[in-house]
């Protein structure tokens, strides 16, 4: 029930992330396509890209998310080296998979899609600026704490529904599994 718990609560930490970018102005799907990039705009994007930081970010949340995928492997599974072998092999295949450089790869016609050549020039500007490099360090630490504040109101919304389902699905939520503690 736990795992369930957190498992939820999660998931409302990377709303939490996604939130903080602005909305687009309708509902879109996400769709490979093949867009053509000018080369110079390009490098352009992958210079911001850099400079911001953005594929140690998305690393980082990569490993936020691994850590507390990590946490409720725990709870969910047998707690023995089986248990353990399998959490550290899953870590292990789930991080090689996601690449920061196919990250930005895939990035780069979304920039270009979203922002003109003088924008992105704009951007480059603004953070090479103090308040833009000022900027560019403390994004991590705030998308750290808002994905801790996301992670802790997932988990009390979650141990919220689960009692109030609790007496109509009692044969599946019986009283003998523990919800979270309640803050």
């Amino acid at each position: 029930m736990k795992a369930l718990v957190a498992v939820g609560a999660l998931l409302l930490g990377a709303l939490v992330v996604l939130a903080q970018a602005p909305a687009p102005e309708t509902q879109t799907r996400v769709v490979t396509v093949t867009r053509v990039v000018d080369p110079a705009k390009e490098q352009d994007i992958r210079n911001l890209l850099e400079l911001t930081g953005s594929k140690d970010l998305v690393m980082q949340v990569i490993d936020a998310s691994l850590g507390q995928i990590r946490a409720n492997f725990a709870q969910a599974l047998p707690q023995n080296e089986r248990g353990r072998k399998f959490a550290d092999a899953f870590a292990e295949k789930f991080r090689a998979k996601l690449n920061a450089d196919v990250f930005v790869d895939r990035v780069v016609p979304i920039y270009d899609k979203y922002f003109s050549d003088e924008d992105i020039q704009g951007l480059l500007k603004f953070y090479g600026t103090p308040l833009g490099r000022r900027a560019i360090k403390a994004l991590p630490q705030i998308t750290r704490e808002s994905q801790a504040v996301g992670f802790e109101l997932g988990k009390k919304a979650a141990s919220d529904t689960i009692e109030e389902l609790r007496g109509e699905y009692a044969d599946i939520l019986s009283p003998e599994k523990p919800t979270p503690d309640k803050d």
